[in-house]
């Protein structure tokens, strides 16, 4: 059984998808609790480091209305 070649036309339309440019799918984004600029795959206000520190906050704050003493000092 021969394994046949691809055409010269394959070979020139696979230069041509090599030389398109494509949109870039990530966002620069600039965070709003600490300025920092920074690219993204999906639209954010935040970086990774304040979105962890907003959610450690939440959390503190939810355990303080629920009844549950937990200092905030410890941020």
């Amino acid at each position: 059984m021969k394994i046949e070649e691809p055409c010269t036309c394959l070979y020139y339309l696979q230069e041509q998808a090599k030389r398109i440019k494509k949109e870039s799918s990530l966002y620069r984004v600039k965070c709003k609790g600490c300025g920092r600029e920074f690219l993204s795959n999906t639209e954010k206000e935040y970086c990774f480091e304040c979105e962890e520190k907003r959610e450690k906050w939440r959390k503190k704050k939810e355990n303080l209305e629920s009844g549950r003493n937990i200092s905030l000092y410890g941020l």
